[in-house]
Formats: C-alpha cells, sequence, structure tokens
C-alpha cells in the first residue's frame, strides 16, 4: 500500500508517495480532518454528520457521508485502503509518523518523560522537534465546532510545549536569544500570563528593569481594555518583586503549566441539544476572575437530566481558560454496583491526576487535602467533580487557588457547601426535547409522534436518549409505533431501557440511597392522585403528623425526587411517579388509598361546612389535618388547587371497591367542581359515584347532582334522562322531599330548553312535594327558579314576589348562594317593569356577593343583563364590556347557555351601533352552541335579530324564514314576544311576495 501522510497543524496536507494529493472536495477535507483527530478510533456517522454540518444536518446527511467516504478512498488512491468501516463506523488506520498531529503528541510527551527524569538537553531537542511541525494554526480553513474547539485544545497544547521549552533552556542556562523569543510569543499569545512571567524575568536578569516593568504595563493596559481585568495574583507578585529589585528570580513562576497538563474530560456528545441560558450561565461563571476564592458550581437536578453533559460541555467551552489543565472525577456518589467514592480515595485519583506520584501521596484525608490544595496553588485549572453524594464528599476536594474553578454534580442539592452557585435544571422544553430525539434517532417524522414521545418521556434527557436509540436500531419501526408502546404506563419504564442502561436502574440507585422511612414515604407518595399534591394530603398517604411529613417532602426534594412546586405543594416528575407506584405493595397500596379517601372526605365535610354555614352547623371530627379553611375563599382556592386530585381520586376510590366513599366524594365534591368552573371534573365525578354501585338513596342524589352539571354543559337531552331516573328512585322510595328536588331540577332543565310552561308547571310541582317536608333551602331553590320563569314569560309582577319571599328568609337560609340570586331575579323583572334603579342596585349587590362567594354563574348573569339594560338606555361602550366580560367568562366556566345570552345581548348591541356584520356573527355563534337543544329564549332572539339585517338588507325572503324560526321558538316556549314576530311577518308579507316574483 502506498505511504500517506496527513498534516494538519496548518491547513490540511495530504501527500501519498511524497507527492501533494488534493482532495476533490471540502467535505472530504473536512472529513479526512476528523479522522486524523480521532486517528485509530471508531468515529460514528453521528460523529461525522456533527463535524460536517454542526448543528443543522440534511434528511440527507447519512447517505452523503458514506457518498464522502467512497470519495475520499478514490482520492487517497489505493491508499483509501487506511479508512475502514467498522459496524457502521469509521475509522483511520495510522502510525504515529503518518500524521504531524500524531508525531507532535508523541514529542511532548517524550519530552514530558526526559524532564522528569532530568534529561533536560533530549527534552529540549524532543520540544523542538515537536513544535517544528507546527505550520500555522490547526485545522487553518475548516471551520465548525469540531474544528474550532480541536484547535483551541491543540493551540493550549502547543503554549504548554513552549513553556516548558523556555524553562528547560533556563534551567540550563540557554538564554542566548530568550528575551527576543519571549517578545515574540507575548506578541503572538497576548494574554497568556506566564510568557509575560518569563519576559520580565528574563529581562530583569539582564538589568532591564524599566523594560520588565514596561512588559508588565502592556500586559495589564491589554487585558483592562480587551477583557475588563486585571492580571493575576503571580503576576502581581513578580510585578512586585521587580519593583523590589528583587532581580534574583532564581526560578521560573510556580505556576507553569506541565505540557503534561492533564486534559481528562470525557468526549463531549455531539448530539448535545439545548440548554442554551444553562450552559450560558455556567460559562460566564467558570471564566469569570477571581483574586480570593475557588469558584464553584453545584449542578443539581434528578436522575436522568443531564447534568455531567452539561458540566462536560461547559468544561470543553472554556478548556482555553485552564492552560493548567482538567481534571474529571466520578465520585460515584450513584452508580449502580458502586459504593460512593470516600474522600482520601477521591483526593488520590486527583493527586495522581495532577502529576503527584503514588509514593509521595500521604495516607488520611487530611494530608492528602492539605498536599491537594498546596498542589494546586496558583494553577489555573477546571475541576469537574461528577456525580457527588453529598457535600460531605466534596469539601475535602476543594482546592484553594483563585485560579480554580470547581463544577461539581449531584442529585443532592448542595444546599451547605460553602461559596457554591447553586444550578438545578429541569427536564428540557418540549420543542428542544424534539430535537434530541431526532438527532439521536436520526429519522425523519412528523412532529406530532415525535412530540407524543418526548412528552410520555416526561421530556427527561435520559429517557429520550434511550428511546431514540432503540429507534435507530429498529428500522423497521416507526416514532408512532414507538410511542404507542410507551402509551400503556405499565410498561413504560421496562421500554425505556437499552442494554446496560435503563431509566429505571437510574431512579432505583437514588431510592436505594434513601432511609427505610423514606423509601416508604418515597413509594406512598407516587399514590397520590392529581398533578401536584399539598402537604396535607402527603401526610396523610404516609400516616404522619404534619411536620415529620413536611420534613419527608423536603428530604425528597433535596435529593430531586420531588420538585417543590409552590409552599407546601409538590409533585413528582410523571416517569417517577410511575416508578413510585411499581414499588408499592397492594397492601400498602390499599392501605394508603383508604387513608387518602378519608383525608378527601374529611375536607369535602369541612369546606362545605365554611362555606355554607347554615345547616351545617354540626362539625366532623377530622380524621387527618386538614388546610386551615375559614372562608368561602379558602375553600375556592383548595378546590382551584385540588380540582384535578380530586376527580382522579374519586375515579381510583370506585376502582379500589369503595362504593359509599366514592359516592360521598361524588356528592360532597361535585356541586362545589360545577360551581367553580371544573364541569368536566363534575360530571366524571357523578359517572364514578354512580359506576360505584352505591345505594338507591345516595344513586337519586347523584342523578339529581348530575342533571344540574349536564344542563350546565347543556347537554339537555342527557339531563332530562339523569334527572327522570333520580325522580324514579325517589318515588320507589316514596321520598316526597327527594321527589320534590327532582321535579325542580327537571323544571330547570326545561326552562334552559325555553320550555317555559313545562318549567312552570315542574316547579309548581315541587313547591306541592316539598309542603311539609322540604327544608327552607329546597322551598326557597324552587320559588328562586319559578320566579324566573314568570320573568321569561312576562309575570314581572310574580317574580318579584316570588324573589322578596326568598329574601325574607334569608336570615333562617344563611345562603350566600340562595340571596344572590334571588336578588338577580328581583333585579331582572324590575328592570323589565322599569323600575331601572331598583333594579340595578339588586343587580350590582347580586354581582358583588357572586364574587366573594366565586358565584361565577350568578356573576355572569348579573352581567348580561346589566349590559342589555344599559343597551336599552344607548350606553353602547358599557353594554359592550359587560357583554364581554359576561362571554369571558362563561367561556371559562363552559357553561353554553350563558354564551348563548352574552352573544345575543352583544349582537343587539351592534346591531344598535349599526354594525350588522358584527351582530350577524354573534347572532349564527349563539344558535350554534344552542343547535339541537331546542333554547326558545335565545334561539328566537337570534332569529329575530338575523330577520331585522336581513329585512334592513333588502332581502324579505331570509327575513321571513328567520322570524318564522323566532315565531316557532316562542310558541314552542310560550314567550309574550310572539305576537310581535306575528306583526313583523305580517308588515313583511307584501315585500316578500314581491320579493319572490322578481
Amino acid at each position: 500500500m502506498n505511504e500517506v501522510t496527513i498534516d494538519v497543524l496548518g491547513p490540511l496536507e495530504v501527500t501519498v508517495d511524497g507527492a501533494a494529493r488534493p482532495l476533490s472536495g471540502h467535505r472530504q477535507r473536512r472529513l479526512l480532518a476528523l479522522l486524523v483527530l480521532r486517528a485509530n478510533t471508531t468515529v460514528s456517522p453521528e460523529q461525522v454528520i456533527d463535524a460536517l454540518w454542526d448543528d443543522a444536518p440534511p434528511a440527507t446527511a447519512r447517505s452523503q457521508v458514506r457518498n464522502a467516504v467512497a470519495k475520499l478512498r478514490r482520492d487517497l488512491g489505493s491508499a483509501g485502503a487506511a479508512v475502514v468501516t467498522d459496524s457502521g463506523n469509521y475509522r483511520l488506520c495510522i502510525d504515529d509518523d503518518q500524521a504531524d498531529v500524531l508525531r507532535f503528541s508523541a514529542a511532548v510527551k517524550r519530552a514530558t518523560e526526559l524532564a522528569r527524569a532530568e534529561a533536560n538537553d533530549q527534552a529540549i531537542h524532543a520540544l523542538r522537534a515537536g513544535l517544528s511541525l507546527w505550520r500555522g494554526t490547526a485545522f487553518a480553513g475548516l471551520n465548525g465546532r469540531t474544528f474550532e474547539t480541536a484547535a483551541a485544545s491543540l493551540t493550549e497544547q502547543r503554549i504548554a510545549a513552549q513553556e516548558l521549552l523556555i524553562r528547560l533552556r533556563v534551567t540550563i542556562g540557554d538564554t542566548t536569544g530568550l528575551v527576543d523569543e519571549l517578545s515574540a510569543l507575548t506578541a503572538e499569545y497576548p494574554t497568556s500570563e506566564p510568557f509575560v512571567a518569563h519576559l520580565m524575568t528574563a529581562l530583569s536578569r539582564e538589568g532591564r528593569q524599566a523594560d520588565a516593568l514596561r512588559a508588565y504595563e502592556r500586559h495589564r493596559v491589554r487585558l483592562a481594555d480587551e477583557l475588563g481585568v486585571d492580571p493575576g495574583p503571580e503576576l502581581r507578585e513578580l510585578h512586585a518583586r521587580v519593583l523590589r529589585g528583587d532581580v534574583a528570580l532564581a526560578s521560573t513562576p510556580t505556576s507553569e503549566p506541565s505540557v503534561a497538563a492533564p486534559r481528562s474530560l470525557p468526549r463531549d456528545l455531539p448530539d448535545f441539544t439545548g440548554r442554551h441560558d444553562e450552559v450560558r450561565d455556567l460559562v460566564e461563571l467558570v471564566e469569570e476572575a477571581s483574586d480570593t476564592a475557588v469558584v464553584i458550581s453545584a449542578i443539581d437536578g434528578m436522575p436522568g437530566i443531564g447534568k455531567t453533559t452539561l458540566a462536560v460541555r461547559v468544561g470543553h467551552l472554556t478548556r482555553s481558560r485552564f492552560p493548567h489543565g482538567q481534571l474529571f472525577v466520578d465520585l460515584h456518589g450513584h452508580t449502580p454496583g458502586r459504593r460512593p467514592l470516600e474522600p482520601d480515595v477521591a483526593l488520590d485519583v486527583l493527586l495522581r491526576g495532577v502529576g503527584v506520584l503514588p509514593e509521595k501521596i500521604p495516607e488520611g484525608t487530611d494530608l492528602r487535602a492539605d498536599l491537594w490544595r498546596s498542589t494546586m496553588a496558583d494553577r489555573r485549572m477546571l475541576v469537574v467533580l461528577d456525580n457527588a453524594v453529598d457535600t460531605a464528599q466534596v469539601r475535602p476536594l476543594l482546592p484553594a487557588s483563585p485560579g480554580v474553578r470547581v463544577l461539581v454534580t449531584s442529585r443532592r442539592r448542595l444546599t451547605v457547601l460553602e461559596g457554591a452557585s447553586s444550578l438545578s435544571i429541569d427536564v428540557l422544553p418540549p420543542d428542544e426535547a424534539g430535537r434530541l430525539f431526532r438527532r439521536i434517532a436520526n429519522r425523519q417524522s412528523a412532529d406530532g409522534p415525535v412530540a407524543d414521545v418526548v412528552a410520555l418521556c416526561g421530556y427527561l434527557p435520559l429517557a429520550i436518549r434511550i428511546a431514540a436509540s432503540r429507534l435507530r436500531s429498529r428500522p423497521r419501526w416507526t416514532v408512532a409505533h414507538l410511542a404507542d408502546l410507551l402509551r400503556d404506563e405499565r410498561r413504560r419504564l421496562a421500554e425505556l431501557a437499552a442494554e446496560d442502561r435503563s431509566v429505571r436502574s437510574a431512579f432505583a440507585v437514588s431510592y436505594d440511597n434513601l432511609s427505610v422511612s423514606t423509601q416508604r414515604a418515597f413509594r406512598l407518595l407516587g399514590l397520590l392522585p392529581g398533578g401536584d399534591f399539598g402537604v396535607h394530603a402527603a401526610a396523610a398517604a404516609v400516616a404522619l403528623a404534619l411536620p415529620d411529613a413536611r420534613r419527608t417532602l423536603e428530604e425528597l426534594v433535596d435529593v430531586n425526587l420531588l420538585v417543590n412546586r409552590a409552599p407546601d405543594r409538590y409533585l413528582f416528575h410523571d416517569l417517577l411517579r410511575q416508578f413510585a407506584r411499581s414499588l408499592c405493595s397492594e397492601g400498602e397500596r390499599t392501605e394508603a388509598i383508604g387513608r387518602v379517601v378519608a383525608y378527601y372526605l374529611d375536607l369535602g365535610h369541612t369546606a362545605g361546612r365554611v362555606a355554607h354555614p347554615v345547616g351545617n352547623e354540626e362539625r366532623r371530627r377530622s380524621r387527618h389535618p386538614l388546610p386551615d379553611l375559614r372562608s368561602a375563599h379558602d375553600v375556592r382556592s383548595v378546590i382551584d388547587t385540588e380540582h384535578l386530585a380530586i376527580a382522579e381520586l374519586i375515579h381510583v376510590a370506585g376502582e379500589y371497591g369503595l362504593p359509599e366513599e366514592t359516592a360521598e366524594l361524588a356528592s360532597l365534591f361535585g356541586p362545589v367542581l360545577q360551581r367553580q368552573g371544573y364541569l368536566d371534573e363534575a360530571l366524571a365525578a357523578y359517572e364514578s359515584g354512580l359506576d360505584a354501585g352505591a345505594s338507591q338513596e345516595v344513586k337519586a342524589d347523584l342523578y339529581r347532582h348530575l342533571g344540574k352539571s349536564l344542563i350546565t354543559a347543556r347537554r339537555l337531552d342527557a339531563a332530562l334522562r339523569a334527572l327522570r331516573a333520580g325522580l324514579t328512585l325517589e318515588q320507589e322510595r316514596s321520598n316526597d322531599r327527594g321527589a320534590g328536588r327532582a321535579h325542580c331540577n327537571l323544571g330547570i332543565a326545561y326552562f334552559r330548553l325555553g320550555r317555559f310552561l313545562e318549567a312552570r308547571t315542574s316547579f309548581h310541582q315541587a313547591l306541592t312535594l316539598l309542603d311539609g317536608v322540604g327544608t327552607p333551602f329546597d322551598k326557597a331553590a324552587a320559588l328562586i327558579n319559578l320566579g324566573a320563569t314568570h320573568i321569561a314569560l312576562g309575570n314581572h309582577d310574580d317574580a318579584i314576589a316570588a324573589a322578596r319571599e326568598v329574601l325574607a328568609q334569608d336570615p333562617v337560609l344563611g345562603n350566600p348562594h340562595l340571596k344572590a340570586v334571588a336578588l338577580f331575579n328581583l333585579g331582572d323583572a324590575q328592570l323589565r317593569r322599569g323600575d331601572t334603579d331598583a333594579a340595578l342596585k339588586n343587580l350590582e349587590q347580586s354581582t358583588t356577593i357572586s364574587r366573594e362567594i366565586g358565584a361565577t354563574e350568578i356573576e355572569c348573569r348579573n352581567l348580561y343583563t346589566i349590559a342589555d339594560s344599559d343597551r336599552r338606555r344607548r350606553n353602547f361602550t358599557a353594554a359592550l364590556e359587560g357583554a364581554r366580560a359576561a362571554l369571558v367568562l362563561a367561556r371559562r366556566i363552559g357553561d353554553r347557555d350563558i354564551q348563548s345570552h352574552a352573544l345575543t345581548v352583544l349582537g343587539q348591541t351592534h346591531l344598535d351601533l349599526d354594525a350588522p356584520a358584527l351582530a350577524s356573527e354573534c347572532f349564527h355563534e349563539s344558535l350554534r352552541l344552542t343547535a339541537g337543544d331546542g333554547d326558545n329564549l335565545t334561539d328566537a332572539t337570534a332569529h329575530d335579530g338575523l330577520a331585522r339585517i336581513a329585512r334592513d338588507e333588502g332581502n324579505p325572503l331570509r327575513a321571513r324564514h328567520h322570524w318564522e324560526a323566532a315565531l316557532s321558538r316562542a310558541h314552542a316556549g310560550g314567550l309574550p314576544a310572539r305576537e310581535q314576530y306575528q306583526r313583523n311577518l305580517a308588515d313583511l308579507g307584501d315585500a316578500a311576495g314581491r320579493h319572490a316574483n322578481r
């Protein structure tokens, strides 16, 4: 085979049998440069892709890499056999003398060994031979992250070799021309303080003190102007010695690095993705000048979050800042099958890493720590202490030199590590997680399946890497198939494993390091329902007193197995929650669920008593500590925080065979969930309660609540079915009170449908059945709804009388919700009767009460009713604001009935403002919301508005269509507006006929 040599210490040059061999393209040049850089080791296609395209590879990158390899082999001719393929990877097989970078490294290594043996003349010869290979900047003309990083590293090695050469020459007394050489070196490397120190020393020894001081001043000004920093402490001390005339300077500064400066960082991952803010902040901290203390950055995070990867990336980016080297030590704080390194063992590793001979290392942590600090004095190094178990392990390993920077990674928050700057890293944002998955999997796929996979991985880098690696190794798999595998929660952790790496094993190490009691707490906390959970629910789950539970939770936060989301609120990562649940025995699980159910039952009863004190005076002894609930506002806050947990718990209680508890939870929390806008959760609660197989009495109550929620959701046919089922159960039980309440709710459903005559009949039936057996609350509820029906039918005096009867009972009822509704009915009826001032006063009082108790539905009805009054008084700005506010709130709580009312008020206001297009949009949207429900009142109002728009636009046929629809709805609901619609149709008759005959 022909002899090939490849030189990269300057522009890339290739010779074959002594003749220059040009390469066919820039891609082949970059490929060969990478292979030389990794000579005799395999290079993966991903590493090649990263070197050729950085972060923006084309979709055809892999095929282009194969083409580039083939072309490179052709360019090299028979010497191309040196580029071999090994299991899909590539390797350049060459001897040390076939590449200048290998010859340089060998020469430096040889010189270091000779210098240690005090064979200085031979060491100088080896260094000069190695340095003579340089023809300029390494990899000159090749841009990109890979080659820029490699060039910077090689330049550091070149500088270190030049420094050692100067020191050895001084040692043997060879100082001829030294000042000129050092002047040239300080010009070439203007920020290299060792060269400035050598130059100042050489000038002082020649009696040129003024020139030595000028050299220092030039350097000081340059640093201040270019970097905004001062010279380092060793150079400032040398400057002081020159000023004192201390020119003996028998030895060179102690801070000079050895050529064998350690570079033990692991390789930088070519697929490193994201973390831009964290990288920037850490790089700034590492490069920050410090003359007084070592700079320590403590990086913590949950297992698999990417702490080590981040530290290594920062180390590579700041390599040029540390001419004395970079040490990386794995402290094995959380390594499967390994005990954490004891500090004395870690110190032994560190001391050997900086060249201390084994026989010079003393026994004992304290003596080794002293030697470590002495050895590191005045050095500029980066030390990465990876995978620390705790602060006690790290503290003896910290040097004292201000030129040293230390990066510590740990799963534990090192909160008591003195002087440390802490950085807790979180999972990746979804977009960065998707990019990482694509880079590793090297698979083109639609955004949807990739987004599903990374979400199922919880955006955890380790999980994403494993999932993407599995996909890459299975060409016939699709991303969608991988997502399907991960959707099974019971199998998800098992799927996130590849070879010797798995998410479960990473979690298991942290779990194994916990105390027995904390392990138990971790397992049981995973059973808590919902996303996050509070300290009170946690105390119930783990059967601990509140202070003990809080301490345990904070311990889990410290080791990043929990996230402290807010004061006394905690959150599991999804995969950690699944891991915790998988560790529970069935007995533990059943007992813990029972305690959590009991806690939420206590919470529900207490919340009901606080929110509605009248009729709930009896206090129930709580079995577990509860949040401090003193007002309706406190109750609303708890429900807002706990609504997801409550809904999930009701479902879980049903699965665990707790029918009575499931039904009781649904009855307690369903109504309040609905009132606070969590309609889906309320519906799910009632369905779970009914499915649990509760008693006939409880089922009747649940049907009543379910029907009311379905009314709010405008699923009115389903509401009627549920309410009739509940009525049947009450009648079978001969329960007049229950039947009366069922009739009341049926009336509400008819009312929402616009079937006001049927609604009125139902409310009268309710009052008849409740007479003598119903509570004051039951009767007041029926009266309030009967009053609303009177308003719809135009019987305003009857409506006012009903509202006042309810308000007269307020001292007995003590129910702010009923009072707010009664005031609304009173104000609405007064408005329609023309008593505007009194009406607005009552409506505003109702609004205030509804806001205080969180009754958003009542607040919305007040808002759109006041807005309609503003419209009638031509206060259009206020009308638009009020109707829009009602619409926003109604959308938030999912109440389609209120939305349709607010939209009709908006539409009428736009129509009054001569904005028919906007009005038409509102009316059509209102009709869309009520489609299929037959809401006669809002439908009639919307059709009337559309008819007027069509009439004004000269389209009488369309106007007739809408007024006929309005009249049909008015007849069905018994609406007083039907007479006006009939007159409108009569007035339209002749015009419609003429339009039809055109």
